[in-house]
């Protein structure tokens, strides 16, 4: 078996190879545009993403021998493979004449690559599987559902092409084409950090800066894990990265096992919605908004910093608690960092301004300003690897480069098939949703509920996002939402950018909700705490995200980069801070009366300025309000960090 798990590598590893030139020669030269780029490269993704786990000697499925997930892993690369070589070759003839009224082999190639992706939900998400099968029943069967549910339905032929051949509606269509362009660009970066170990030399340093406050411990992780998070743009991904190192680490500090789950969860949360990079939903924002990404970034710093502060006194205020000011933090520090380890972190933040000169100041679409960062720091983490080794031969030295530059191949591979195969599965929903008219009508309804009271709908789609959240991922939750509710949003008035980071934020929380929240599970697993207890918790630390939808919208200036948005900015973190001490505060007085009124007080004013529009809160009132929060914030800030 060893013998073949090494050949099957090595294949995996050729196609990989041919995989991130094709991928480099496009992002470079452009040829062929969008369409024809992904028709090419998601039935690529889709052979790639049988391969892996063989190729790492794994099963496909764990119930049937290695010889059968051999097998079927060949056939599906097969099918991927030949999917793309048949459609590459006869790309125009499909797109101008063949799209709706396909050839007997268009139809056959179509079905042999729609059961591939099943078979691929199948194995990563079921619930995309089966609302994709259910939707495909229901664009064919319109006509049996009652109601508002009714549709003419139309036929499978029609139903596979647009599923299909026709790139515009499903598998290639616009999700597709952004996740094998964009997306796949600045996966480059997520990339080169996971072969040159970046994210171990973050974890190293910033725990180092703390090993006179052992309380700030808890401190550390969070900006460790919320540093590697920006570049890893999974909030699950990040804590099974981070966390093997940051847990343990508060464990020992004296957190609580749940209460060290809960806030590397907060803490990889806080990466995904920190610019410049944010993950793949913002960038889909930005396609849909018909602006530069950057424009989408610029307005994301103001509530990243908003969710960072509150996390900051949130976590400071739990550590305080539990660990106290006690001793130092020496005896934590396993391994030391050293001179390459400062470099790499350097190189990094190096990495994270470069990229903003190129998408704030010369405009660069994401893609190219990605490869091109990387084309430049690929040279010298090279040369600091290389120095690193020094105490080693030359032999050796070039055998760890080329390890390093398998990783990058590897790891690229991996995240860019996974994302594509996710994204153009969405493609096919989205595209049910296009082909029976259903979204027109679903506007109607929701025209008319927000009619008589906008404030219902908004409560509408942040739930429909919390449920979608108990089995898709962000970007998922992210489509579905502004698929189903961007146009009703639109034609209420609601401000496009309100709906579309109302949307964002109500996504990000599928990172988070119970019971199937992947990150609260990884989390846990680590920690070796109480599921329910570590999501709990980290559900305290998320607080000001689950409020942050409903903020956006009532505080339209927060999405808007000017000085009235850092104002705003300001209140909106003197409340949520005031929320938080009421959550995590060890109390003003030794009187439990006293503490509990003290909580209750101090949230119910925090709630007040937050959402001061809401209560028409104006002139002499608003100084009271504003004065109190900022009175009580300090007071209560004093007695706990004195």
């Amino acid at each position: 078996m060893s013998r073949i798990n090494k050949v099957l590598f090595l294949i995996y590893l050729i196609f990989s190879i041919i995989f991130l030139t094709k991928m480099l020669y496009y992002f470079i030269t452009g040829l062929g545009g969008p369409i024809y780029h992904t028709v090419t490269v998601v039935p690529l993704c889709l052979a790639l993403a049988a391969l892996y786990p063989i190729a790492r000697g794994e099963k496909l499925y764990s119930k049937l021998s290695y010889t059968l997930n051999y097998i079927l892993a060949l056939i599906i690369v097969g099918i991927g493979v030949g999917a793309s070589i048949y459609l590459t070759i006869n790309y125009e003839e499909i797109l101008l004449v063949r799209a709706v009224t396909p050839s007997a082999l268009d139809i056959f190639i179509s079905i042999l690559l729609l059961i591939a992706v099943y078979e691929w939900l199948w194995r990563n998400n079921k619930v995309i599987l089966f609302l994709a099968i259910g939707l495909l029943l229901y664009s064919v069967y319109g006509s049996y559902f009652p109601g508002p549910l009714w549709h003419p339905g139309i036929s499978w032929l029609r139903a596979l092409t647009s599923l299909t051949t026709e790139f515009e509606t499903g598998l290639f269509s616009i999700l597709a084409q952004i996740a094998a362009t964009t997306v796949a660009g600045v996966v480059l970066i997520t990339a080169l950090a996971s072969a040159f170990k970046v994210q171990d030399s973050i974890i190293k340093i910033i725990l180092s800066l703390v090993k006179k406050r052992r309380y700030l411990v808890p401190e550390s992780a969070v900006i460790s894990s919320a540093m590697v998070a920006m570049v890893s743009g999974s909030g699950a991904a990040n804590v099974a990265m981070t966390g093997q190192f940051t847990i343990p680490l508060m464990k020992r500090s004296g957190l609580k096992p749940h209460w060290a789950g809960a806030t590397e969860v907060a803490a990889s949360v806080a990466g995904i919605i920190t610019p410049p990079v944010m993950g793949a939903a913002a960038f889909i924002m930005a396609n849909i908004l018909g602006v530069p990404y950057w424009e989408v970034a610029v307005r994301g710093f103001i509530i990243a910093g908003i969710y960072y502060v509150v996390l900051f006194f949130s976590v400071a205020m739990r550590g305080l608690l539990m660990i106290g000011r006690g001793e130092g933090a020496e005896d934590l520090l396993i391994v030391k960092p050293n001179i390459f380890d400062v470099i790499k972190f350097i190189l990094f933040f190096a990495i994270i301004a470069v990229l903003i000169i190129f998408l704030g100041i010369y405009w660069w679409d994401p893609m190219t300003a990605a490869y091109i960062a990387v084309s430049i720091f690929v040279v010298p983490y090279t040369i600091v690897e290389f120095i690193s080794y020094s105490h080693t031969s030359l032999k050796d030295r070039l055998k760890h480069l080329a390890n390093c530059f398998i990783t990058f191949i590897i790891e690229y591979t991996k995240e860019v098939s996974g994302l594509v195969m996710l994204l153009a599965s969405l493609s096919m929903i989205v595209g049910v949703f296009t082909i029976t008219g259903w979204v027109i009508k679903l506007l109607g309804y929701i025209v008319a509920i927000g009619a008589q009271n906008l404030v219902l709908v908004l409560i509408i789609g942040y739930f429909t996002g919390l449920i979608l959240g108990m089995g898709l991922p962000p970007s998922g939750i992210y489509i579905l939402l502004t698929s189903l509710l961007y146009a009703a949003f639109w034609r209420l008035g609601i401000d496009p950018w309100v709906a579309q980071f109302f949307f964002f934020y109500t996504s990000i929380l599928g990172e988070y909700v119970p019971p199937v929240s992947v990150a609260g599970a990884v989390a846990a697993r680590i920690a070796k705490a109480e599921y329910f207890k570590t999501v709990l918790a980290a559900g305290s630390y998320l607080s000001s995200l689950f409020l942050m939808s409903f903020i956006i919208y009532f505080r339209p200036e927060l999405v808007t980069p000017t000085l009235i948005a850092i104002v705003s900015a300001i209140e909106v973190i003197l409340g949520l801070t005031a929320i938080s001490i009421a959550i995590h505060h060890k109390g003003i007085s030794s009187n439990k009366a006293i503490n509990t009124a003290f909580k209750i007080i101090i949230a119910i004013i925090g709630i007040l300025l937050v959402f001061k529009n809401v209560f028409n809160i104006i002139g002499l009132l608003y100084y009271t309000l504003f004065s109190l929060v900022v009175i009580l914030d300090v007071i209560a800030l004093y007695i706990m960090f004195k």
